[in-house]
């Protein structure tokens, strides 16, 4: 840091991050996500889908908005294209508070589903939000543990901020599914939600998600060998499957009459 100008993310700024505080941060929002989705199932007097709905609305409109500010602060970066500016990318800074935040609601519905399991009962798409949830969470964990490297650190946060704004389009997902719900809403809104949707769904997940490729690949000298397949394994993966989302999207927008498509994503 030169003439209180941010530089670099340095060894310092990490050796002064407390694991047990952002630990605190994913205690704090899964508790809120648990409060949020019991309060609304008890307002919608026991309609835990729509609850479901609502909460994920919430969760999708805050984290978005965190990473649209992050990647709105971008900046050129000697090895990988583009990075966060060290000011977002340290522990204290809303990004990663947001990281933490979002793994604690990805672990308090995590444990939702598995105590729905217990009871009996079978939540709607358990098991792709139980794989989605453990990928996600694995690499909420790594972006924000992981701190031996500062140019890895970086990295990974830039990344998974970028890749956050796919959460954009789930703000629509949502707004679908309770528009679709609701007898009140008319059949032009739904379909205009539907469209909205699959125009969010390309732009935050197919074309963010190719940049986001590119980004990794370049990045390749900074991240230990193991670690960069992780995660180019897991961006392609999720890529492939935004690509068969879109598709069943755009051919629902296409063919109205088609049953509505339900995605965990």
């Amino acid at each position: 840091r030169a003439d209180g100008v941010d530089k670099a993310l340095t060894e310092e700024d990490l050796a002064a991050e407390s694991h047990w505080e952002k630990a605190v941060a994913v205690a704090l929002g899964g508790a809120c996500a648990s409060t949020a989705y019991f309060t609304s199932c008890r307002l919608l007097q026991g309609d835990g889908s729509t609850a479901e709905d609502v909460v994920d609305l919430l969760h999708s409109a805050y984290t978005s908005a965190v990473a649209a500010r992050g990647i709105s602060a971008l900046q050129r970066h000697e090895v990988f294209d583009i990075a966060l500016p060290p000011r977002l990318a340290r522990a204290g800074g809303p990004v990663v508070r947001m990281f933490c935040h979002s793994m604690g609601y990805f672990l308090a519905d995590a444990c939702l589903i598995l105590l729905e399991l217990s009871r009996g009962h079978s939540p709607k798409l358990w098991a792709g939000r139980l794989v989605h949830h453990a990928i996600q969470s694995t690499s909420n964990g790594l972006s924000i543990f992981r701190t031996s490297r500062p140019q890895e650190t970086l990295a990974m946060r830039s990344g998974l901020c970028q890749a956050y704004f796919a959460e954009f389009s789930t703000i629509f997902l949502r707004l679908s599914s309770l528009a679709r719900r609701s007898r009140s809403v008319q059949h032009r809104w739904t379909r205009a939600l539907d469209w909205s949707l699959l125009v969010s769904f390309g732009l935050s997940r197919l074309v963010n998600f190719s940049f986001l490729i590119r980004c990794c690949l370049r990045a390749r000298p900074v991240f230990s060998p193991g670690l960069h397949t992780l995660l180019l394994g897991i961006q392609g993966s999720a890529y492939v499957l935004n690509v068969g989302w879109f598709l069943k999207l755009a051919r629902s927008c296409l063919k109205p009459s088609m049953r509505h498509v339900s995605l965990e994503c």
